[in-house]
């Protein structure tokens, strides 16, 4: 049977990084250090914005100083608790869908002079799905549809992402041949010592040390009825690599989940809510130009995710160490072709997941994922 715990979902390419519109373009020798919350090689590191530093300032190229380019706002992502059971499942995927939707929008008002909002679509054709039947347990096509915002404010940066992925009938829907529907939303704020306190956290190439804070929402209308709620706490390091930069956060990580089989047998679990265990996560995103070597916008990017065991699950089995990495090279077709960059990016990604959602990939069939996707992603 599958584990309650979701992880990520959210976390798409586009989640990753913030690009053009934020910085002059590094290809064009301005700047060689950019955030893949977004694409193309003319994006800063998204978190080293925060500190002004010369990894981060030039987000702001153009501008006065570091910050006049963005509005003081911050972002408020409400969640909630759309309650557990199955019954109203899909009320709550409306209200989550709403809620990311007044958040975007919201966003997208406030963030003035400094911010950057995308849309896309992906299709992955032979996702995992841990526990299922053997025909399906590696075999699941989704097509992911996403939306994001990011922007910088005087103290730091918000980060919003949320993925609507649908799948095809090897992971169906609750009392339905057809395939399922999951939403999953993403929110990061990094808040800047530098910027708050007058401090200096760079040191060679640590361009910043950031306080980093968010959450996951998640639902499904599975027989299973995942309901992820997840916060995480805890440092961000920045580092500048030239042609790219790296990200590393550190974080406390809780999750709160549900187990819809209830009615199982006794050999199921006891089903229901689920608090997982406190732990440790830790985040790193990266982004690398490869145009100075080849010639054409092409940018090597991605993120690595790690959660350590959470303790027990709804079946009360342990939970394993997972690892999810999304290894990414992506096109800026945009500037290429009509002198519009980011307009769009074309990309191609292997999404990579061992002991997913905290199985154990040695016992759960499922539990251990290599999945081609392609996509596409237009910046506004």
């Amino acid at each position: 049977m599958r584990d309650t715990s979701r992880h990520n979902h959210g976390m798409s390419i586009a989640s990753l990084c913030a690009r053009d519109r934020l910085i002059a373009a590094a290809n064009e020798g301005t700047f060689s250090n950019r955030n893949n919350r977004g694409s193309g090689a003319a994006v800063a590191d998204a978190n080293s914005a925060t500190n002004g530093t010369s990894h981060g300032n030039v987000a702001c190229a153009g501008f006065r100083n570091d910050f006049d380019c963005a509005s003081n706002t911050t972002v408020a992502v409400a969640v909630g608790n759309f309650g557990v059971g199955q019954k109203g499942h899909k009320m709550k995927l409306k209200h989550l869908m709403f809620a990311a939707a007044v958040t975007v929008t919201a966003t997208q008002a406030q963030a003035q002079g400094f911010s950057d909002t995308w849309g896309g679509v992906r299709d992955g054709w032979s996702v995992s799905n841990p526990g299922a039947p053997s025909n399906a347990a590696r075999n699941v096509n989704k097509i992911i549809v996403n939306a994001g915002h990011f922007d910088v404010w005087d103290f730091g940066t918000n980060f919003f992402n949320v993925d609507v992925l649908f799948s095809n009938a090897n992971e169906p829907a609750n009392n339905s041949g057809g395939g399922s529907t999951e939403f999953y939303a993403v929110y990061r704020a990094q808040l800047s010592p530098d910027k708050i306190f007058g401090i200096n956290t760079k040191m060679g190439p640590l361009t910043g040390i950031n306080l980093e804070v968010g959450g996951d929402a998640e639902a499904e209308d599975t027989a299973f009825a995942p309901d992820k709620k997840a916060v995480v706490v805890g440092p961000n390091f920045n580092f500048g690599l030239g042609a790219g930069f790296l990200n590393i956060g550190v974080h406390l990580y809780h999750e709160w989940n549900n187990n819809g089989f209830s009615s199982c047998p006794t050999n199921c679990g006891k089903g229901g809510a689920v608090n997982f265990d406190s732990t440790g996560e830790f985040e790193f995103v990266w982004l690398y130009s490869l145009k100075g070597l080849i010639g054409i916008p092409l940018d090597f990017k991605g993120f690595t995710n790690v959660v350590l065991p959470k303790g027990k699950d709804g079946f009360g089995g342990q939970t394993k160490t997972e690892v999810l990495a999304r290894p990414t090279l992506s096109l800026d077709i945009g500037s290429m072709w009509f002198n519009k960059p980011h307009k769009p990016d074309i990309y191609f990604m292997v999404e990579l997941w061992e002991n997913k959602f905290g199985n154990d990939h040695t016992k759960v069939s499922g539990a251990e994922e290599i999945s081609p996707m392609i996509g596409i992603e237009y910046h506004f």
